[in-house]
């Protein structure tokens, strides 16, 4: 095995089906974001430091 190669953590979360509470739900998701660099995402406006292709990455 090669211990050069390092992955990210994946982080799952149940999409909200409305049977689920929606507040833990949010609560979960933004927690991830947050984990994975991805806060910016958030509000949907990109940050005049972010270049273009950053972002569209960011908000796959």
């Amino acid at each position: 095995m090669d211990s050069s190669k390092l992955t990210a953590p994946k982080f799952e979360v149940e999409m909200f089906d409305g049977k689920i509470n929606f507040s833990q739900w949010v609560h979960k998701v933004t927690n991830v974001l947050i984990q994975q660099g991805l806060e910016k995402t958030i509000t949907g406006i990109k940050p005049s430091d972010v270049k273009d292709a950053e972002w569209d990455d960011m908000c796959v």
